[in-house]
């Protein structure tokens, strides 16, 4: 029975991180299209992401929440340093390599150089996910929703962490929240109901 149910809630959890992770938007960290919003102060990117947020909300169809998706993605993966986006370039490739320990040293340094940068401890959460580092990675996770409490990607990555431990309710609070910051999400319609049914038999 044991090993059926840590077999469901890694597969719940895969399937809630899935977008998170495999997202085509974390390809902007490369660079594609970045120039643009590297270049705005502070005060106007915070404008900006208030209104894609509230238009996020009111998109009308899946393709125009992409759009809106990838604008915030585009923001958020900018530390406004060259030096620490040119750092953060070298996580993904390194991520995508499967080169995950030095992917972490790397995001280490970014996070002491940066402490600021949400997009950094998110993505540090992540990676430490992915390596199996449950409690470190939701402590980077509580970090970057301090500085970002929309961080929709990390209460997803959140849900999917509470779900491989089978914590069933919590992971369904973390992940309603991520949908109501982006209602949007894919993998919604398999997710969200499968986490009701799973958090009402735990009961």
């Amino acid at each position: 029975m044991r090993r059926f149910k840590m077999s469901r809630s890694s597969a719940m959890a895969a399937l809630v991180a899935a977008a998170v992770l495999g997202s085509p938007f974390e390809g902007n960290l490369l660079g594609v299209g970045a120039a643009p919003v590297a270049a705005q102060s502070e005060s106007r990117q915070a404008r900006e992401l208030d209104k894609l947020f509230a238009d996020l909300k009111q998109a009308p169809t899946q393709e125009a929440a992409d759009k809106i998706v990838g604008r915030i993605w585009d923001i958020w993966l900018r530390s406004g340093r060259d030096d620490t986006d040119v750092m953060m370039s070298r996580v993904v490739a390194n991520t995508a390599g499967q080169h995950y320990g030095l992917a972490l040293m790397l995001l280490d340094e970014v996070i002491e150089i940066a402490p600021e940068f949400a997009e950094a401890w998110n993505k540090r959460a992540a990676l430490r996910y992915r390596m199996g580092q449950f409690p470190s990675a939701v402590e980077d996770i509580e970090t970057a929703l301090k500085l970002e409490p929309r961080h929709f990607g990390a209460l997803a990555i959140k849900s999917a962490i509470l779900a491989d431990m089978s914590k069933w309710q919590d992971a369904l609070t973390a992940y309603r929240a991520a949908l109501a910051i982006n209602p949007h999400l894919t993998s919604r319609h398999k997710v969200l109901p499968e986490l009701e049914r799973l958090a009402a038999q735990a009961r």
